[in-house]
């Protein structure tokens, strides 16, 4: 994960329990939109397993070639396999498996991709106030309205998030940007 619910609260100077049950809830679920809405997974190019892969077994365990190479606690993304392509986060590590944290579903699969996912240490800082805004009931948060001889236009930015965040955001956004010249 990007972020724990420890460092959500502290990021947000939150010190009772008020949203611990939201954050149990609903924190994965919001990394996976935020990286969505980044169009950017923080996959490293050094660290990928491509190859044969094996699930069997609950907790699931994933028998590779060479699994050595990552670490218990990284995030992986898998690809190209035929039941369980997605985020996954490392639980151990041998000589032969992996397991995950996660539920996997059995499959034999000739071809997959396994890769880390390496998130900036500021990252954990953006997702925080990301994760406020988004459960904050301030609707007027990324709202344009403009007035001109009578007329007038109100346009909600993509995300909704603010101008603020937005431009915290943006070195990490990949590609799909609409750009207005």
């Amino acid at each position: 994960m990007i972020t724990t619910k420890a460092e959500v609260k502290s990021n947000l100077n939150i010190t009772d329990t008020s949203i611990d049950d939201l954050l149990d809830n609903t924190l994965e679920s919001f990394e996976l939109s935020f990286l969505n809405y980044l169009n950017n997974y923080f996959i490293t190019k050094e660290n990928v397993y491509i190859g044969s892969i094996s699930i069997e077994g609950s907790p699931a365990v994933l028998y590779l070639n060479n699994p050595v190479r990552f670490l218990s606690g990284t995030d992986v993304m898998i690809a190209n396999s035929t039941r369980n392509d997605g985020r996954y986060t490392i639980d151990s590590v041998t000589t032969t498996y992996l397991t995950f944290t996660d539920d996997l579903t059995e499959e034999n699969s000739n071809y997959a991709r396994i890769s880390e996912m390496v998130y900036p240490k500021e990252l954990a800082y953006i997702v925080a106030l990301a994760f406020y805004e988004s459960v904050s009931f301030n609707k007027s948060a990324g709202v344009v309205s403009e007035s001109w001889e009578g007329y007038s236009v109100t346009l909600a930015l993509t995300g909704g998030f603010s101008s603020r965040l937005e431009s915290m955001m943006r070195p990490y956004k990949k590609g799909n940007e609409l750009r207005f010249a």
